[in-house]
């Protein structure tokens, strides 16, 4: 070409361009649309090389758009293998011709698709000759064809030319495989339909349920958690690879059915994980690492309920992949992230055991690859886009499923051995305790002899000096009613009045107190600390107090009586000084008939009257009498009770025995409230009446709870 001189040169060169260019350009002019022939008696075609497809990530294209001349051209061919798709953000677009030479076969059945909503428009001379639907995201009663629901039926005349124009719809991220299927019904039906066309699938089911049945029943036999949660990881198992067909057999109306049928892939890992920390004793090798194992399965819990919230709330979810793509992409990642960790965790607890017990570790750890290895190549699939058959799961769960009977009878047997081994021992270890048990029956027995005779002494003297004590006990009960005012020097007084007094030992920490000064009467019921004997003997030194205040010092005030019996009762215990906190509760009243008033002051017990058939409470000072003061001075209030002639008035005093009384049905106590519903229902009632009443009702109350009595109980009531 060197030789050549320079015009001959661009001649050539522009010769060349020239013919590239029309090559090109005619190329794209005589390029026609492709036509699928049915030509054979074959029953079934693959179409992806006569397939056009689009995918529209704006979904902005129309059905009238796939009509237009050379519009096929924007489109690719659909021999593709695996494409990635994204939910909520895609249409997927395919376009077919189709003439039918084959005489013998008019009836189709044509599935472009595996997505959720999936319209098919098919056209005649572009006219419309009909509208179908399918997709797994449909129920079947508005499907065109609900036999399957990914496929439809189509009937194509001898001689006839048809266009399909597809538009898939999908809710889910993933990758599709599908190829573009044109065959006969009864091919499509044995091939694809038939529940029967997959041995492998009834063989796997019929594995995994017996081994769920087996180990739910050793497990109701050993009470052994390991065969529950095995149990119950197969029985996800086995849901979770029956979920393809659970639209089709089961429950065609209802297609969300599947995607709530994903729910076991969200637990099954959590199961196994459970398996292995049980089968392999897990915490009792390592129960620092078993508490921290536990916090995880909480979290885990946690997120369970998180990502089923996720497919409950779908619609929900689709706004905010719609709206915020990166939110989105976070949110779909985390179940993968989530089972990729149970994965690991499930691995660690394999580590930690593999030193305590390397053969029978070695079997889980196979079968834990096994079934985790195709699981975790699932996961990590949407990363790589390298495609992974589900069915691997399956296989790896069948050799999981011999590994773990393998294991689990060497597991069987090394029990069965330590049993024997400690069943033996425990045999020599019985004849040697016989040995010592008789030998030590020979030296008891005489030992016996010797104490039973020492006890039958001791247990003369104690007799004896109980005896004693009761006697005792009983002569300080007849002096502490020696000080008790008479039942005829109180009606002198109080003509109509009612005493209950029921003490919880023989003596009592409780007491009653009438007495006359200046035409005033005072009453009061006292309750000093402790019961039995110890408050016996406060009762003698309240008691003697309160007499020298109203008797000697003649002072008829209320709150100064119970101001002189603290202070009083403080120098006499010398609490000052002392540690020691004794005192009393008590109501006292002070009655004024010439004035026609009644003065009332209390130290922690209150005070119920009853007039005109309604009930008044005055609540008492809340501080005892006696025990420790921080305040600077004790000092009581006084509240007065003008009385009326044209009505009787009924008051109640009373200890905190009573209200304190646990019994009843709920074996709670008695409480304020109904001592004064109680107080409010007899009070119209004679005397005697009320007292035995009351009596009666503290019976029955301390017998429905079976309970003891606490307290002592005393009640008095007085009617002016």
């Amino acid at each position: 070409m060197q030789f050549l001189p320079i015009f001959y040169k661009k001649i050539i060169y522009f010769t060349f361009y020239l013919m590239l260019f029309f090559g090109v350009f005619f190329q794209k002019i005589y390029a026609q649309e492709k036509i699928y022939v049915i030509d054979s008696a074959k029953k079934d075609y693959i179409l992806n090389k006569s397939t056009y497809y689009l995918q529209d990530s704006l979904k902005k294209n129309k059905v009238q758009d796939f009509l237009q001349k050379d519009f096929w051209q924007k489109m690719q061919i659909a021999n593709f293998g695996y494409h990635k798709y994204h939910a909520h953000k895609q249409w997927h677009w395919y376009k077919i011709t189709i003439t039918n030479q084959n005489k013998s076969q008019t009836d189709f059945v044509y599935e472009p698709s595996l997505l959720s909503e999936i319209y098919h428009y098919v056209y005649k001379n572009n006219v419309l000759i009909d509208t179908l639907k399918s997709g797994k995201g449909l129920p079947a009663s508005s499907r065109s064809w609900s036999i399957h629901p990914i496929a439809v039926f189509l009937k194509i005349p001898y001689q006839d030319t048809i266009t399909i124009i597809t538009k898939a719809i999908t809710y889910e991220s993933g990758f599709s495989s599908k190829d573009i299927y044109l065959g006969t019904p009864k091919v499509y039906y044995d091939n694809y339909i038939n529940p029967y066309e997959n041995p492998f699938q009834f063989f796997f089911q019929g594995a995994v349920w017996v081994m769920f049945l087996s180990n739910i029943f050793f497990f109701f036999i050993v009470k052994d958690k390991a065969y529950l949660y095995y149990a119950l990881y197969m029985g996800c198992m086995g849901i979770l690879f029956l979920n393809s067909h659970l639209t089709i057999y089961y429950f065609p109306e209802f297609p969300n059915v599947q995607k709530y049928g994903q729910l076991p892939t969200l637990v099954v890992t959590v199961f196994y994980t459970q398996f292995l920390y049980y089968f392999l004793s897990f915490k009792d090798f390592y129960p620092d690492s078993a508490r921290y194992y536990k916090y995880w399965l909480r979290g885990r819990l946690i997120s369970i309920i998180f990502i089923y919230l996720m497919f409950v709330y779908d619609e929900q979810m689709r706004v905010i992949v719609e709206n915020n793509m990166r939110v989105a992409s976070i949110i779909f990642y985390i179940p993968n992230i989530i089972l990729v960790s149970d994965i690991f965790v499930g691995l660690y607890i394999i580590i930690k055991i593999w030193k305590k017990n390397i053969f029978l570790v070695s079997f889980m750890f196979l079968g834990y690859l096994c079934v985790c290895l195709p699981i975790f190549m699932i996961l990590t699939s949407r990363f790589t886009e390298i495609p992974i058959r589900g069915e691997y799961i399956e296989i790896g769960a069948l050799i999981e499923l011999i590994l773990f009977s393998v294991g689990l009878g060497y597991r069987s047997k090394v029990n069965e051995k330590e049993r024997l081994e400690a069943k033996e021992n425990l045999l020599l270890q019985s004849q040697e305790n016989q040995r010592l048990v008789e030998e030590q029956n020979a030296m008891l027995e005489e030992m016996v002899e010797e104490r039973t005779s020492e006890l039958n002494q001791q247990h003369k003297a104690i007799e004896e000096q109980n005896k004693n004590i009761m006697e005792n006990i009983h002569y300080a009960r007849n002096i502490q009613e020696a000080f008790l005012p008479k039942d005829n020097f109180i009606k002198t007084l109080l003509p109509k009045y009612f005493i209950y007094f029921n003490p919880r030992d023989v003596v009592s920490g409780d007491f009653y107190f009438v007495e006359e000064i200046d035409d005033k009467i005072i009453v009061a019921v006292v309750d000093c600390t402790g019961h039995g004997v110890s408050g016996a003997f406060m009762t003698m030194l309240a008691n003697n107090i309160l007499h020298n205040i109203v008797s000697n010092q003649g002072i008829s005030e209320a709150n100064i009586i119970l101001n002189e019996l603290h202070k009083n009762i403080r120098i006499a215990l010398k609490q000052e000084n002392t540690n020691n906190r004794d005192g009393m509760d008590l109501s006292l009243l002070v009655i004024d008939h010439k004035n026609k008033k009644i003065q009332f002051a209390g130290a922690k017990n209150t005070l119920v009257y009853i007039q005109n058939n309604q009930c008044y409470t005055i609540k008492a000072d809340k501080m005892p009498i006696g025990g420790e003061q921080l305040e600077e001075k004790r000092i009581f209030s006084k509240h007065e009770i003008i009385l009326d002639n044209t009505t009787s008035t009924m008051f109640y005093l009373f200890s905190d025995g009573y209200q304190d009384q646990f019994g009843g049905e709920n074996n709670k106590k008695f409480g304020v409230q109904k001592l004064k519903d109680l107080f409010l229902e007899i009070h119209k009632k004679d005397m005697n009446t009320q007292k035995n009443i009351l009596a009666q009702n503290f019976k029955n109350w301390s017998e429905a709870g079976k309970e003891e009595q606490l307290d002592d109980v005393l009640v008095l009531g007085l009617e002016i």
